[in-house]
Formats: C-alpha cells, structure tokens, sequence
C-alpha cells in the first residue's frame, strides 16, 4: 500500500471500554472516518479492577485520590489464556478497521504508572539521577521493560512518568495480527493518558495566560483532572468515583469541592469536560454548579481536522483521546506535541529499515547469486499475486463503508442492461431487413448536398453493387467512394457540354453492415440541406453509437467504484458534454452532485440534485435523500429536510434508499422535538 493513503488508529482502553478512531491525512490536515467503541465483558487488567473494589471497601483520604505510585505484581492475568477468544468484542471491534493499512497508536493502562514531580528541567534528568532520588529502584537503572517519559511542568520542574509492567492491549494486537493478516500491524506510539490531554489542551487554543484551567476527563474507569496555569502543564489528580453511587456527578463534584477547600485545586477560571460523561445534561450539571466559571465540552474546533456533520459534538469529546492518539501518530505540522513514547526500542528497532552490517554484505551476495536464476517475469506475478492476496483478505472490510454506493451502482448496472436488451432486440428485428433503404437515403443526401451530380444507373449484384452517374466536379467522385466499404473507381471518363466538363463515373461497392442506432435515425424526416457553391461540407457521422454511450459510462462508473473522486468528476463533465441528451447522462449529474457535496459546494450540488429529482427517473429517490441531508447539516433547515425525506417516502416505496432514508428520517424528527 502506499505511503500517502495510509490511515491513521488511535486505540483507546478504558477499563472495560474500548475505543477505536480511525483518521487520514488530506494535505496536512486530518479528517475523521471512522468513531466506533464496544464493552467487553471484563477489563484487560484484572488487579485495576480488584484495586478498585479494595479502595471502595476501604475508608479513602479526603480527596478521594489512589495513590499511583504503589505498585502491585498481583493478580496478573493468564498469559497462557487465549486473549482474543476471552475478549469476543474487542476481537469484534478490530474486524471493523484495516488495521495492517495504516499506523496504530495505543494508551497505556493508568494503573500501570506513576507520576513523579522533580525540581529539575527534563533534559538533565538521568536513570541514575531517579536511582539516587529513590524514584527507580537500583535494579531498574538498565532494565529496559521499565519505560520512562517526561512531562514539563510549570516553574522548571518536570513530571516524571513510569510504567512497569506488560501492556496487554499491545499484546493482544500482536496476537490478533498473527491470526488475522499476512502483514505486520505497524506501532507508531504508545502513550499516557495525561500526555495526550495535556497536548490537546496545548493546541486547542482554550487556554489564556494568567488564567487556570481544570480539564475533566470522566471516562469509564479512567477519570482525571487535569491543570494548566497558561499554557503549561501544572499536575493532574485521580478521580474516584464508587459503583455503587447513585449519581457519579454529584459524587465528583464533591470530591472536587472537598480538594479545593483543602488547597489541592488552585482557583479555576475555565472547566473543559471529556470523556464518556461529556453529554449535554453532564455539561448543564456542571455549568450550575460553577455558575461564575465558564464551562464547555472539549472540541476540536481549532484543529486541522474535518468531521462528518452526522457525527455529534458529544461523540468527538467521548474519543477525544483515541482521537488524540491518532493525530499524535500523524505528526501534523502545524500542531504540536510532548515528546513522550512508551513503545519500546525493541519493538521500534523492528520496525526501522534493514540496516546492513559486514554480515549484511555476506547476506546481500547470497541473495545475488540467487536472483541470478529469477526471471522477471516470475518478480512481476509475485507481486500481483501478493496484491490480489491482500485485496482478497480485505475485502469484508470495505463492504460496509461502501454499501450505499452499491445500490447505486447496482441501480445503474440494471439500466445498462435494459439498454443492451432494447439494442438487442431492435438488432433482431432489423437483421433481415432491406438494406436498400438505408443505401438509397444515402445516396439522397450525398448528391443533395453536391450539386450538380446526378445518378443514372445502380446495378444489384449477389456480394456488391454498383453505380453510374454524372458530375461536373471531379473532387465529387472521391466523396461518392468513400460512402460504402470497399469502394472500387471502375472508369472516370470526361466530355465537354456546354463549354464545361462532365465527368461519368462507375463505382462498385460491398453491401454496408446495418447500423441500429441508423436505422432509427433514418425513420424520421431528415430536412436536406439547401446546398451552398463553394463552402466545405463537414462530413462527420452525427449519429450517436450506443456503445460509445455504454462504455463512456462504464469509466465513470469504474472510477467511481474505485473511490478516484476527482477522476469520476472528470469523467461525468466530459459524459455529459459528449451526451447530454442521454438518459445515463442524469446519472452522472446524480454522481458529481454526491461528490462536490462531499467537497462542500453545497450550491452547485443542489441544483445538480433538483435536476434529477425533477426527471422522476430511477435516480431521482437518490438525489431527494442527498438533498435531505444538504438541508439538514448545511442549511440547518430540519423541517424543509422532513419534508423532502416524506415526499421520498411516499412517491418511491420501494427503493433501495429508503431504510436509509427512515434512519435519517427518525433521527431528524428527534431532533426536532
């Protein structure tokens, strides 16, 4: 696969939840294609689990914070277990993505860390240094499993990240790579929780200088808080809610009260709220109870970033960090980021290109010798059966994004065949039809159109015919053979009448094939033209081959279906120029309207729509659903988009669009409660 098309994952793992977001880069910004989570039936580490349940038995300090510095080796899962069969949704949530397409950047469990704040800038932070302030025990100095990270931190201190222990979501995606594709998944990085929402802070452009802003992410079992004095990191606490709370809202405001009276919070002058409880009453709770402070969800109204208009603002702050992950793996320019990876040099080493030692030399002759006795021809069918081996093994991922396009080419496909079926029967009537007409009429035109030229004799033969006739322009005589195939100048003789020449002229010809579309064309009344002395006759065929028709719009269809946007743009303009009086050529109006939409030419689109909806031909329950949703996400006008979306509804009951359009449909109708 390319380079340039590859996508870009950011997995989220939330205790129980799972996240997946799935972008790509478009000229150095990042759309969103993909938001989609599941529940698995038990979190990946058990002993965060059974922490928990211990601290809500227990009597917790006042600020209700878990002290992450305490490391615990217990009740570590099963590695012998298989894990994709113990996790059935998440392995369910991974078939959705062409992960082995694109670049993965993971979280790392929050249990699995520890945070440390030191009073020295990051670049002056060693091993030994955290060995000699007792952050890292004495057999930690070399030992590669246990993974550090900074975080700098307002007045010249740095919080110092660790994390010991496996990351079993990594593990599991190795696991399932294995069994699912020939292709190595590649891991761009590996990063915290906090130092991904600390980086979205940084380039959100919520922050102002001399202000304090708090960013609460309540997700499923993650929950922080998270401080900026400016623009820069202050530190960030836990928060702990019970399973058994009846309101989780209230519960964390409590605590929040509780710290801020004892000093743990400075004075807030902006909340921003992330995470599974970022819902519009979670945002109207919280706004009342800090009725002096400005509070907002999380956005990314700022950022180079495109999203669908059909995903909600409350979705995009629920992945706000797989969302982050992805964007941090993408490396936008104009965006920036902490230096912070958990992904191991090992597994990072791996994924470099081949570096050649003196070993690598003795490697590289072994493989000469070798490709000596490879052809060519035997690299070139490797390849294709190798790309035909991944189209294959990919395919069931593709079927879902692309569902509606498939009706709509199956729509088109059927209209194709009804044109086929027509020309076939037409063909077999016409087959054993005279073909003097269609000779005659030819005939008729031509010396109309040459004055001074007239027939005389036409001679039937079994395999040819021939003509005699007169001219008084030589030039003529070469017109008339050209007018059937495999013309033949018999004799050109010339007698002088009235002071000008008269040439007599014998051709013979082979009999025409019939053409359709020409014998169509010939049933209605021609007017001939008034013949002009001494102008040039263009003598280009004016019929219109219906092969030409089918097979300029099998390109556009192709393209279309290959997702080549801007090439089914072209291919449309230049089908409807060529053929604008075609049936197919509304089709491809219906196409260029659904992509320039897409694009954002909201006005063009329309028009083109309202010119299919107003032909009532098959397309036409198409072009009223794409104009429904332009109504609904551009113009803001929901009750215009109902009424388009009833009027599909009731004039075309039995299209392909209309489950479509009945999902959009109730989703409008709530919304306009």
């Amino acid at each position: 696969m390319s380079r340039k098309k590859k996508f870009y994952f950011g997995i989220f793992e939330d205790g129980k939840s799972i996240k997946i977001a799935q972008l790509q880069m478009q000229k150095n910004a990042a759309s969103v294609i993909s938001l989609q989570k599941e529940l698995m039936d038990e979190p990946l580490y058990a002993e965060s689990v059974l922490k928990k349940k211990s601290l809500e038995q227990s009597d917790m300090g006042s600020t209700g914070a878990i002290n992450l510095n305490e490391q615990s080796s217990e009740f570590e899962m099963d590695t012998s277990e298989d894990m994709q069969s113990k996790f059935m949704a998440l392995d369910y949530l991974l078939r959705r993505f062409p992960l082995q397409d694109g670049k993965l950047a993971l979280n790392v469990n929050n249990d699995k860390l520890s945070f440390h704040t030191v009073n020295l800038p990051s670049k002056k932070i060693t091993r030994s240094k955290l060995v000699e302030l007792e952050i890292l025990k004495p057999y930690e100095k070399r030992d590669k499993k246990v993974l550090i990270n900074f975080l700098p931190t307002v007045k010249e201190q740095t919080t110092v990240i660790i994390h010991r222990g496996e990351n079993k979501l990594f593990n599991l995606l190795q696991d399932y790579n294995k069994k699912n594709s020939y292709k190595n998944f590649f891991y761009s990085l590996i990063d915290s929780n906090d130092v991904l929402l600390t980086d979205y802070l940084q380039n959100s452009e919520e922050l102002e200088l001399d202000s304090n802003t708090l960013m609460l992410y309540l997700g499923h079992d993650y929950k922080k808080g998270i401080i900026m004095e400016g623009k820069t990191y202050q530190k960030s606490f836990p928060i702990m809610t019970s399973t058994s709370s009846f309101d989780v809202k209230e519960e964390i405001y409590s605590k929040l009260m509780l710290m801020e009276d004892e000093g743990d919070i400075p004075k807030i002058n902006k909340i921003i709220i992330a995470g599974d409880y970022s819902k519009e009453e979670d945002i109207e709770f919280f706004a009342e109870k800090y009725d002096s402070i400005k509070v907002k969800r999380a956005s990314f109204e700022n950022f180079p970033l495109s999203i669908d208009p059909e995903i909600s603002e409350e979705e995009i702050a629920i992945f706000i960090v797989p969302i982050m992950l992805a964007l941090k793996a993408m490396n936008l320019k104009n965006l920036s980021f902490t230096t912070s990876n958990f992904l191991s040099e090992k597994v990072i080493e791996a994924q470099k290109p081949f570096k050649i030692g003196w070993h690598g030399f003795l490697i590289l002759a072994a493989i000469f010798v070798v490709g000596v006795y490879l052809t060519n021809s035997y690299l070139i069918y490797k390849q294709q059966l190798k790309e035909v081996t991944h189209k294959n093994k990919n395919l069931e991922f593709k079927l879902e994004a692309i569902e509606q396009d498939k009706m709509i080419i199956q729509n088109i496909q059927k209209q194709i065949s009804e044109i086929e079926q027509s020309e076939k029967k037409i063909t077999e009537i016409l087959k054993n039809k005279n073909k003097w007409t269609y000779i005659l009429n030819k005939f008729a035109y031509a010396f109309a159109t040459h004055p001074q030229s007239w027939l005389v004799n036409l001679q039937n033969e079994k395999d040819n015919f021939s003509v005699t006739g007169y001219t008084d322009d030589r030039q003529n005589v070469i017109y008339f053979s050209k007018l059937f195939p495999n013309s033949k100048i018999m004799s050109v003789t010339s007698d002088r009448q009235n002071e000008r020449n008269i040439w007599r002229f014998e051709i013979t010809f082979s009999y025409p094939e019939i053409n359709t579309l020409e014998i169509i064309a010939s049933a209605s009344p021609k007017t001939i033209p008034t013949p002009k002395v001494n102008k040039t006759r263009d003598t280009r065929n004016e019929h219109v081959d219906a092969k030409d028709i089918k097979n300029s719009f099998l390109l556009v269809t192709d393209a279309y279906k290959k997702g080549h946007k801007e090439r089914t743009l072209q291919l449309a303009e230049d089908f409807i120029a060529k053929f604008p009086q075609a049936e197919l050529a509304l089709n491809c109006k219906y196409l260029i309207g659904e992509i320039i939409y897409q694009q954002g030419q909201t006005k063009r689109a329309e028009k083109l729509f309202d010119e299919v909806i107003e032909t009532k031909n098959n397309m036409a329950p198409y072009a009223l659903y794409m104009k429904a949703k332009l109504y609904a996400y551009k113009h803001k006008n929901i009750e215009k988009a109902i009424h388009l979306l009833d009027e599909l509804k009731k004039y075309y009951t039995t299209s392909p669009i209309i489950p479509k359009a009945q999902k959009l449909y109730n989703k409008l109708e709530g919304h306009n409660e």
